[in-house]
């Protein structure tokens, strides 16, 4: 029985806290280590992790200054030594044989990911299987990393999130794999995703939901901000470099990305309750960035049809992206600010 490497960022948690770290004390898997990271938590989380330290010689504690999530679990991939690495977020709790499923598919299969499904807990109702995922295998030798980007990532049928996911840790450490900071980019856990899927070829999913997201009123997750904008560009401007740096030849879909990034900020924004006014002067602020130069190639661009065909929204046509690119390009920002409101009422 390998171990796996259990990673719980804590901040300000403490009524959530207990049921969390139960859930992974009592799973079927028990060859695992603890780590409960204290993030500077203001509460009693600090006094919590340290009692549950005593009790159980697995849980391994991490007191820092607060850092946010991804310094959190940073500084626990510093230390795991585990085969694999689970993310679990500490207002959240799993199925108690979620750990033993997930490490069984991998083994079984020879992955480097395993993706399960979830429920979205909310105050009034459950969604159960949120993602509606397929039990099948993934062969991305096969299907190449942009195949997978279109098909999977872009139509998020695997989820952005880390804490749905098990990871091989000899990855992680072979390409020093972390996360970002989230002053400076938009969905950490998007950007680690991409970073670990340049070094794999093969990926389970199972359609199983072993994790419990509670979605709770005032969340990080719920409270987008303007410049969400400017956070999604640069987790672009991060990807589009790794790659560069990891010698993969994806010019192809650089504007893709970047499209797709900058069309996921606005709906974002806009979502948040953005007016037509402050929803322009986003757009105005980014004209500037040498990122965006890219959104010209759309035009042109024929992999334009190939992510529309992969894509499950349907207002997402050729000639619709390549209009928005068209509009950007020419500054008609007020015009998509527009689009957008309406698109999105």
């Amino acid at each position: 029985m390998k171990l796996v490497s259990v990673i719980i960022p804590i901040y300000n948690v403490e009524q959530y806290l207990q049921k969390c770290v139960q859930s992974v004390q009592n799973q079927t898997y028990t060859n695992l280590e603890i780590f409960l990271v204290n993030d500077g938590s203001a509460d009693n989380c600090g006094k919590v992790v340290d009692e549950l330290a005593v009790e159980d010689s697995r849980i391994k504690v991490i007191h820092k200054p607060n850092g946010g999530l991804s310094s959190a679990r940073n500084a626990a991939l510093d230390k795991v030594s585990g085969t694999y690495i689970i993310f679990v977020d500490a207002d959240d709790w799993i199925e108690l044989n979620m750990i033993e499923s997930m490490v069984h598919e991998m083994e079984q299969h020879e992955a480097e990911l395993v993706v399960c499904d979830y429920t979205k807990v909310y105050e009034e109702k459950i969604e159960k299987n949120f993602l509606e995922i397929k039990h099948e295998t993934i062969d991305i030798g096969k299907l190449g990393l942009k195949g997978y980007l279109y098909e999977y990532f872009f139509n998020y049928k695997h989820g952005d999130e880390v804490c749905n996911k098990l990871y091989k840790n000899t990855i992680i450490k072979e390409h020093h794999i972390r996360f970002e900071p989230n002053s400076e980019i938009f969905s950490e856990d998007k950007l680690f995703n991409l970073y670990y899927l340049v070094h794999i070829k093969k990926i389970i999913s199972i359609d199983s939901s072993f994790y419990n997201y509670l979605q709770r009123n005032g969340s990080l997750m719920q409270q987008p901000k303007p410049e969400i904008i400017e956070q999604y560009l640069n987790l672009a401007e991060k990807y589009i470099d790794y790659l560069k740096r990891n010698n993969l030849d994806m010019t192809s879909i650089y504007s893709i990305l970047v499209f797709h990034l900058f069309n996921s900020s606005l709906k974002n924004y806009v979502k948040s309750g953005a007016s037509i006014s402050q929803i322009t002067a986003a757009i105005d602020k980014t004209q500037n960035r040498e990122i965006m130069q890219l959104m010209a190639i759309l035009k042109t661009n024929k992999e334009v049809i190939a992510y529309c065909q992969s894509n499950r929204t349907k207002l997402l046509t050729p000639l619709f992206v390549k209009m928005y690119a068209v509009c950007y390009t020419l500054k008609f920002n007020l015009i998509l600010a527009y689009t957008f409101k309406n698109i999105m009422k």
